[in-house]
């Protein structure tokens, strides 16, 4: 019926051509959502409008090389484009990896300082130079100090260098000049949580929250820290603030019974879930369906696992999410290949679904075949760069086979993106022990910092103690046996 009504309208008719592409490319048909997009800029009179648009929808959808592709559409038919455009197609060739273009278009913008220092270190940060990175984000703040892009990339720069001190103070800055912007209040969250530091993770996230009322996601981490924090009036504030959103419903059984299970098991879970009279074969429940699914599978509940979500996906068969979680019911039940079979379906679907590679991932180890569970953990990590999961079980795996020069490469990688990762820090401190002590002292206390628990202590206990400090490898493996 879309694809129906999409060749009865005018191909120019951006307004109404744009809904339909993107319903398109939610039903797992983006060729056909682009093919509509290019004939209405193919017939429109006012073509730059359109590839604008087109640029904003492949960003959206995070696919920079596409959105580079629009925006050049415009930009190439331009005498004089305006700056923040080419500040926007610098910042698109680099994250689509476009390295050795990018110097040229800076050429372009040698009459705005600020912008260019901006992009040249992120430029320096994308290729991995974060000390060079953090030289020209210097100086773009020392020409405007309260730029909160510029904050955010020197945090960024200085969590690569594995200075946290000044990782967090960058962050601190930015978020203090834009409550609203999310990435810096997240990044914050994961940084101050890892330390242990609850009660200002959930100052920043009520700061944001009086910026940004009904964003969902930091509502559900407020219920998140706030329950872990003891802090009963946070969590009853976002709770009931959450409950009020229309459409919510789901997501919030699924955070109160996970909150439950955590201290009644997966029975508290699974009979909360199922009182609740939730649709769970409605799109917007999955995220209920897939904690439901897990209690199910904890409690050797398989087969009505299995059921559920069959009916799930049956019902709604262009939701990559449903086919996901019969995957993994299909797992537990010992059907793995009608289990891999879903999980690609999910990902024909959605083509950039970490979670749903990454289960890929773990049967292909499982199958043995960790050569492409490795790629796959990859390809995982590349669609969710957030995630220090991914590329830690991609480590894990290459370890296990006996590469200990690929293994300490991925460590690095890990430690420099992911510092907060204990287990990556503390690997990579105990191959560097001889080599490198200071720094394998340093990646030690990183370990602990990051709340390695007892392993992160008894390795910067066996360290020190390596470099004749008795007394404190004393007192640092008493802590670990405690």
């Amino acid at each position: 019926e879309i694809m129906r009504k999409a060749n009865e309208l005018r191909p120019k008719d951006l307004d109404s051509i744009m809904p339909l592409a993107t319903r398109l490319a939610a039903m797992g048909k983006p060729e056909e959502a682009e093919e509509l997009l290019h004939a209405a800029a193919r017939e429109s009179n006012n073509p730059d409008r359109i590839w604008l648009t087109i640029a904003g929808y492949h960003e959206e959808r995070n696919e920079p090389e596409k959105a580079r592709d629009a925006l050049y559409e415009v930009l190439s038919k331009k005498e004089q484009a305006p700056v923040d455009m080419i500040g926007a197609y610098a910042d698109l060739l680099i994250r689509a990896g476009d390295y050795d273009q990018v110097e040229a278009v800076l050429a372009d913008l040698s009459e705005e300082p600020v912008m260019q220092s901006l992009l040249r270190g992120r430029l320096q940060l994308a290729m991995g130079n974060p000390e060079e990175a953090l030289v020209s984000l210097e100086e773009g703040l020392r020409l405007w100090p309260s730029n909160t892009a510029a904050r955010y990339l020197a945090g960024q720069a200085a969590e690569q260098m594995g200075d946290y001190n000044r990782a967090l103070q960058e962050y601190l800055e930015s978020h203090r000049a834009d409550h609203g912007n999310k990435e810096t209040a997240m990044r914050l969250v994961v940084l101050l949580e890892a330390m242990g530091r609850g009660e200002e993770a959930l100052a920043v996230l009520n700061r944001y929250n009086i910026k940004k009322p009904k964003d969902t996601d930091i509502l559900l981490a407020i219920v998140r820290i706030g329950h872990k924090s003891n802090n009963e009036q946070a969590f009853n504030v976002a709770m009931e603030k959450v409950s009020q959103i229309p459409g919510q419903q789901g997501r919030v059984a699924a955070e109160l019974a996970r909150l439950r299970a955590e201290a009644g098991g997966p029975t508290v879970g699974a009979a909360m879930l199922e009182r609740s009279g939730l649709d769970f074969t409605h799109p917007i429940n999955h995220e209920a369906l897939d904690q439901f699914v897990s209690y199910l599978i904890d409690l050797k509940r398989t087969p009505a696992a299995i059921r559920l979500t069959q009916s799930a996906s049956r019902t709604h068969p262009n939701v990559a999410e449903f086919h996901e979680i019969r995957g993994r019911a299909l797992l537990a039940g010992g059907a793995t290949p009608k289990a891999r079979a879903a999980f690609e379906q999910a990902l024909a679907l959605s083509p950039d679904r970490a979670s749903a590679l990454a289960r890929l991932a773990a049967i292909s180890a499982m199958e043995g075949d960790p050569e492409a569970a490795v790629a796959l953990y990859d390809q995982a990590a590349e669609a969710d760069p957030l995630s220090a999961d991914y590329p830690w079980q991609a480590a894990r795996l290459v370890m296990e086979s006996g590469d200990a020069t690929g293994f300490r490469n991925r460590l690095e990688s890990l430690s420099r993106l992911h510092g907060e990762n204990p287990e990556a820090t503390r690997h990579l401190a105990l191959i560097l022990m001889e080599e490198d002590p200071d720094r394998s002292l340093a990646l030690a206390r990183q370990s602990v910092r990051f709340r390695g628990g007892p392993e992160a202590l008894s390795t910067l206990g066996r360290i020190q103690l390596s470099q004749g400090n008795v007394e404190r490898a004393g007192k640092t493996l008493n802590r670990s046996l405690e």
